[in-house]
């Protein structure tokens, strides 16, 4: 059994397959890969070579995890749980299990370094879709797992891919995450890196900008995240007396608080976007806001 938890490496060395299809996983060429260990492994089934597709089996799950295939991940990584398991091999039988929580979306301890690699490779070549969508996942199982060094890390390249792609409200939210892990890890050297993303950040971001971040949020189901970046535009808002930017935050925080279920937090919130817009003397705003207030209080976590 090897150390790190993947599987017993086969008898014979591994093919030139193999360590290509390895190697374009390291770098970045994900789809590819997933082509090549594909093949790979579907060789060594048909030659009965059960370790050499255990081999391929834990590499190609990651490809396909990467890809957002999660579906083949899971099958690849129960197949792979299968040979392990009649091996003998528990090491590997474990980093399988570890794949099919990954692709099955639960919450337990995962090693994210292939798919942080991957995306970087993606950034590196200027593929920030793929690496945005690939290091939410990350993202969110290391949330799930507490593993607050893979959070760090990935919160900090999701920042830098947002950023890179116009979204600064949101990565500025994820800059400042990652710069507080590292200082509760005791980081130094990472640290200054998040701080410094995090004051490139800070300068362009608008509050329209956070506005926009936050539906999209919101609409994608993501309410933690919106939260974490309206709280800090409310508060600014209600320094600075712009009463119409403090009603559209604690508006929308209203919804998000809802939606994590915390019906006392977005009650407080709705209450106080409509008495904001009661000041405002427009009456289709404090509409707006009591149909707010109303949906929040007859919601079905509040008549518990």
């Amino acid at each position: 059994m090897t150390s790190c938890g993947t599987p017993t490496p086969p008898t014979k060395t591994p093919n030139t397959d193999l360590q290509r299809g390895t190697e374009l996983l390291r770098t970045g060429n994900t789809s590819e890969a997933r082509d090549v260990l594909r093949a790979e492994m579907e060789r060594a089934h048909a030659a009965n070579e059960a370790s050499a597709e255990a081999y391929a089996a834990s590499p190609l799950a990651q490809a396909l995890l990467a890809l957002d295939e999660t579906t083949a991940a899971a099958e690849v990584a129960a197949r792979g749980l299968e040979l392990t398991m009649a091996s003998g091999d528990n090491s590997g039988a474990s980093h399988f299990r570890q794949i099919l929580t990954m692709a099955n979306g639960s919450a337990t301890p995962f090693d994210a370094t292939a798919a942080l690699h991957s995306a970087d490779a993606m950034l590196r070549k200027g593929e920030l879709e793929p690496a945005i969508a690939l290091l939410r996942r990350v993202l969110e199982g290391a949330k799930a797992a507490a593993a607050r060094g893979s959070e760090a890390s990935a919160a900090g390249m999701l920042a830098q891919a947002l950023g890179a792609s116009g979204r600064s409200a949101e990565a500025l939210a994820l800059g400042r995450r990652a710069l507080a892990l590292a200082r509760e890890l005791g980081d130094d050297e990472s640290a200054q890196h998040f701080q410094s993303l995090c004051e490139g950040l800070s300068q362009p971001t608008t509050p329209a900008e956070v506005l926009e971040d936050a539906h999209g949020h919101l609409a994608a189901g993501r309410a933690q995240e919106a939260i974490e970046l309206l709280e800090p535009l409310a508060e600014a808002a209600e320094k600075a007396k712009v009463d119409e930017l403090e009603a559209v935050s604690c508006g929308l925080l209203a919804q998000a608080h809802a939606i994590v279920g915390d019906p006392l937090r977005a009650l407080v919130m709705a209450q106080r976007a409509l008495e904001i817009a009661s000041r405002s003397g427009r009456p289709e705003v404090v509409q707006k806001f009591q149909k707010l207030l109303d949906k929040i209080v007859q919601s079905q976590p509040l008549a518990k």
